[in-house]
């Protein structure tokens, strides 16, 4: 709970602070938000104004500021870049990359696949072992 009280104390909105999971280490900027029932694993790195929806699991990964990840949704080993929007239940799988103003849409999975900037991948869809320009 004491990385709680530190996100809190560093500029965070935490929901419901005793429903956030922190299972590992965590930085980030100003402005982030936290829906209910998030959980935090491994290294997780968060930009400035990210807001991340309930229910969603973040592991070993990088967030750009401005991106929104969904409820439901599941990053891990993943690096997504500024004002993308994620979900909801979206799954991001090791080894992804996703530029800058990229849209995921609900139902997405993707694996192993460098998605760039601008892209928009809708609903209902896998995308694995790709590159998209």
């Amino acid at each position: 709970m004491q990385k709680v009280f530190e996100l809190i104390a560093a500029g965070a909105c935490i929901q419901s602070p005793e429903q956030l999971h922190i299972r590992g280490s965590i930085s980030c900027g100003k402005n982030v938000k936290f829906d209910l029932n998030v959980i935090i694993e491994g290294n997780v790195r968060l930009g400035k104004n990210v807001v991340v929806g309930a229910n969603s699991i973040l592991r070993d990964c990088t967030i750009g500021s401005g991106t929104v990840i969904n409820p439901f949704s599941l990053v891990e080993n993943a690096v997504i870049g500024k004002n993308c929007i994620i979900g909801p239940y979206g799954r991001i799988r090791p080894d992804v990359s996703i530029g800058d103003y990229v849209s995921i849409g609900n139902f997405v999975e993707i694996k192993n696949s460098n998605i760039a900037s601008k892209c928009q991948i809708n609903h209902h869809s896998f995308v694995g072992d790709s590159d998209l320009a």
